[in-house]
């Protein structure tokens, strides 16, 4: 393993800076500065699912060293967000493994945003969770099914979504909300 001397040009730089960078110019140490950023927050993330210290610092030590191969495949344009979202999805990914099929419906059904992710990344295993999802999702009122997909599957943010639908912020908000509990419900209230 060699030694990747961290730049200190690049601490003044946004996480979206540091990506191109690394992009651009394979530059391993903009990786460094992502860990020196967002280890802390990942680990703490880790523990609190995993409520194991040395299997929450494997866990986060192993989704660094795919952030390289992770940067290439996706475009991110909000690093702090989506960060959060695929360290979330490592986890519970390795809880699902440990679960029986109860525990993980009921950990999935909890984790909305999980669900969300996994129907987007296209993970075939989980057919029949996906399949139940849509079918929650099409039980849902129109607004809220919208403001769903539009913000989950396509990425858009608030404002880009006031501007597709005429609908105010706080109305979004409200649908997003709504619909996420909705959705909850639905899917806990399936097998119990």
């Amino acid at each position: 393993m060699h030694i990747v001397f961290l730049k200190k040009e690049y601490n003044n730089y946004t996480d979206e800076q540091i990506i191109h960078i690394f992009l651009e110019k394979g530059d391993n140490a903009a990786i460094g500065i992502l860990y020196q950023r967002y280890s802390n927050l990942t680990y703490g993330l880790m523990l609190k699912y995993v409520k194991d210290v040395e299997k929450s610092a494997d866990l986060m030590m192993e989704l660094f060293e795919k952030l390289p191969e992770l940067l290439k495949k996706h475009q991110v344009q909000n690093f702090k967000s989506w960060w959060y979202i695929t360290s979330k999805n490592h986890v519970l990914m390795h809880l699902r493994k440990s679960k029986s099929d109860q525990e993980k419906f009921k950990l999935y059904a909890e984790n909305e945003l999980f669900i969300m992710e996994i129907t987007l990344s296209g993970h075939h295993e989980n057919e029949k969770l996906i399949s139940e999802m849509m079918d929650a999702m099409n039980q849902l009122s129109p607004e809220q099914k919208t403001c769903l997909e539009l913000f989950y599957f396509k990425n858009m943010s608030y404002k880009e979504i006031e501007k597709a639908t005429g609908w105010t912020f706080n109305e979004i908000k409200s649908h997003i909300q709504n619909g996420k509990r909705n959705l909850k419900i639905r899917l806990t209230t399936k097998d119990g």
